[in-house]
């Protein structure tokens, strides 16, 4: 249901509440750490309500999946994943550029992929394939040689379908900090990564956070923020995409629209509540 909040409700909201987790992240990293794949499957049990008897997903539970999803969200995942690759293909550096500043003296940079990057798949509220596709697909691009995935049980269909899409070597049935920690420290199953990317909840970002010293990460994300600067030519349905995509991440997440048309802005507020 769309509705209009009060500013005070959506700035007490923005607080972040990573310091309120510390002692249950560092637990869990801790028995993490000591009790490696035992530790992944009871806290699984405990926190997802879900049974494992291993952590890894093999290759016929991925071709299972892709008999569960709509070939046409097959077929647009497919899309999505040339588009964000021909993307990021333009950012990629030179590997080696060499400069003569002066004579005898030449300077220069060489780029050098990581050799392993662990990319975190969130669920529990909803599905994101689309991080899938974001964070796996410009690692592939840059050059890593091995790309992970963990994300939390159950895992949706649609999420497997796009991990595999965007060419992930490994994927993990393990959500949360504990995910975080056997990237970050390994165990049995899951070799240590070098960097951990992606978004998580608060237990995630936490565990992210208090891992730093032990692996590299892109940076504590927060609740999701999204604008949109409209006036009357635009379409309402796109806009109201534009703001589900961002509201869909977390209660918390600020999806804003400004705009000087009170039309368009009514408009906006039916097609949100269309689409969700």
């Amino acid at each position: 249901m769309w509705q209009q909040l009060e500013e005070g409700f959506w700035q007490k909201n923005r607080v972040s509440t990573t310091k309120d987790v510390t002692d249950i992240v560092a637990g869990i990293i801790d028995q993490v750490s000591k009790d490696g794949d035992k530790a992944l499957i009871e806290l699984t049990e405990k926190f997802d309500k879900v049974k494992l008897k291993t952590v890894q997903v093999y290759r016929d539970e991925i071709d299972d999946a892709y008999e569960k999803v709509d070939p046409i969200l097959v077929e647009e995942l497919e899309n999505a994943a040339f588009n964000i690759q021909r993307f990021h293909e333009m950012q990629v550096p030179d590997d080696l550029w060499l400069r003569e500043v002066e004579p005898g003296i030449t300077l220069g940079v060489k780029s050098t992929p990581l050799e392993r990057v662990g990319c975190y798949i969130p669920g529990g509220r909803a599905a994101y394939p689309s991080t899938a596709l974001m964070t796996v697909i410009p690692a592939r691009v840059a050059g890593v040689e091995e790309v992970i995935c963990c994300t939390p049980a159950p895992v949706n269909p649609a999420i497997l379908v796009a991990m595999d899409i965007a060419g992930a070597d490994e994927i993990y049935t393990v959500g949360g900090a504990q995910a975080v920690a056997a990237m970050a420290l390994g165990t049995e199953s899951i070799e240590p990564v070098q960097k951990i990317v992606g978004p998580g909840n608060v237990f995630v970002t936490k565990a992210k956070m208090m891992l730093r010293d032990v692996v590299e990460i892109d940076f504590p994300a927060g609740p999701s923020e999204g604008a949109v600067l409209a006036d009357s030519s635009a379409d309402p349905a796109f806009v109201a995409a534009d703001l589900v995509a961002q509201a869909e991440h977390d209660p918390s997440s600020a999806s804003i629209l400004i705009s000087d048309s009170e039309e368009l802005a009514l408009a906006v507020g039916n097609e949100i509540e269309k689409q969700t």
